[in-house]
């Protein structure tokens, strides 16, 4: 029963993250000042000194110095407007971006004096006819993003930089003619909008070749969860990728792939204490009197599977599902499919024999448990059947998984990982699209992959008759 899952035939798409499908991009008040060109370095030294760099916001998509020619467009304009005659020396100029913190114009003044070009003050006559020295007039602009302001010696201008990197080279063209000159680079890692190029590339190339095989494994463990009664056809598979190897064999292929699997779980929100399952109203609704808490969701479960395997406490047996003995910290009992993939890795984690510790031989020795460095859930990836909820969705990051992949067809108004809509795919309606698989506000960050049947006949969610759990307004 456990080893005869037919793989769904589909191919894996990455999940946007809602930086890129909603991007809400923010920008800084910085300060531009034109200085003598063989001063760069010092200048630099002097104000990263006064301003030490926020290392939250490097800032390395930002050019520093700017020759005038290359000068976003308002403050090129404005430049051009400037009476350069006054200058005592004319010397290679280049211009200056002073980005945030700055919170004293009159210390940044102070400092940049020595370093600015040399002007001779003018005379005018006044309307009694004496001489009056008086510093050479600096125009102003209507527009408050460029504004300038008046000193007593030298012109200090305003603009402002984007915070994040640049999208696209589209995105910091536009940024270079409006800001300030913008620099992009597809293969830098820009972690907070979305996945590195190459981390997404690596993680997609060890997924996809097994996702179907997985989430089949995930639809069996859905139904037995249903077929029982213990809650709604909701299943997870975890599996270890370092455990699975890649082969031309299909056979071979499944056999290595499921021994990559750790844990599988169920629902069972319908095994809480004082749940009433008869006045369940059988329509998709969430039900909070017939249903137990995200605890007995099966993200949850899995979660504490994998942590009693890294504890080193879990126990395993292959007893009914209600002879009782299972996991030691698991509630409620493991169900037939459960306590089988747990044995097997039960018999994976302790080799009869020691065996050379290699990256190899530690890969087919099973999950690491915490003595021997294992930690949470890192580089472990996960499979469900359906979009998990908002608190689900959490788990899987502090948990600190690698990598989440559900079906499309999964996708749930509930849901906490889609991060835009697709036309057609989905029932009800859904107001917020979360993304909380990669948000710049959370420290843990996955990667998410939606799954496209082949065979996708255009209806939302799963038939019935599948044993999966039809989509609704529960949540998963």
């Amino acid at each position: 029963m456990a080893d005869d899952t037919l793989p769904l035939q589909g191919h894996i798409i990455p999940v946007r993250t809602v930086q890129e499908t909603n991007p809400n991009f923010e920008f800084a008040k910085a300060y531009v000042v034109e200085i003598i060109q063989k001063y760069a370095s010092q200048v630099i030294k002097v104000l990263d000194t006064a301003y030490p760099k926020d290392p939250n916001q490097p800032l390395t998509h930002i050019r520093r110095f700017v020759k005038a020619d290359f000068l976003p467009d308002h403050l090129k304009t404005l430049v051009g407007r400037q009476d350069t005659s006054d200058r005592l020396i004319d010397v290679p100029t280049i211009f200056v971006l002073i980005p945030p913190p700055v919170s004293d114009i009159d210390q940044l003044r102070a400092l940049i004096t020595p370093f600015v070009p040399a002007r001779r003050l003018t005379r005018s006559i006044n309307a009694t006819g004496t001489g009056e020295e008086k510093e050479p007039t600096i125009p102003h602009d209507a527009n408050e993003n460029t504004a300038i302001e008046t000193p007593s010696t030298f012109p200090i201008l305003h603009t402002s930089i984007p915070i994040h990197p640049a999208l696209s080279i589209q995105q910091a063209e536009t940024w270079s003619r409006t800001n300030w000159p913008t620099s992009y680079n597809a293969a830098a890692a820009r972690a907070i909008i979305a996945p590195p190029p190459k981390t997404l590339t690596d993680i997609q190339a060890d997924i996809a070749p097994n996702a179907g095989l997985y989430l089949g494994l995930a639809r069996s463990v859905a139904r037995e969860a249903k077929a029982l009664g213990r809650g709604r056809g909701i299943g997870v598979v975890v599996v270890d990728h370092a455990m699975t190897s890649a082969t031309g064999d299909m056979n071979i292929r499944n056999a290595n792939a499921r021994h990559g699997v750790v844990a599988v779980a169920g629902d069972a929100r319908y095994c809480a204490r004082g749940i009433d399952k008869n006045a369940l109203k059988g329509d998709g609704s969430y039900q909070a009197e017939c249903e137990g808490g995200p605890e007995f969701h099966a993200i949850m479960r899995a979660v504490e599977m994998i942590a009693g395997q890294r504890r080193g406490d879990g126990e395993v047996s292959t007893d009914s599902i209600d002879s009782g003995r299972t996991i030691t910290h698991t509630t409620p009992a493991l169900t037939p499919l459960e306590s089988h993939y747990l044995k097997k890795m039960r018999e994976v984690t302790s080799p009869p024999a020691p065996v050379e510790s290699t990256p190899l031989a530690e890969a087919a020795a099973g999950i690491l448990p915490r003595s021997a460095g294992g930690y949470l859930c890192t580089d472990l990836d996960m499979y469900i059947t359906h979009e998990p909820c908002l608190t689900c969705s959490m788990a899987m990051l502090l948990s600190r998984f690698r990598a989440i992949t559900f079906p499309r067809r999964g996708r749930l108004v509930t849901g906490g990982l889609a991060s835009e809509p697709v036309p057609g795919l989905e029932t009800g309606e859904r107001e917020n699209y979360y993304g909380l698989h990669w948000r710049k506000e959370l420290n843990w960050r996955a990667v998410c992959f939606e799954f496209v049947e082949d065979m996708d006949d255009g209806r939302p969610g799963f038939l019935q008759d599948d044993g999966v759990e039809a989509v609704g307004e529960y949540h998963a």
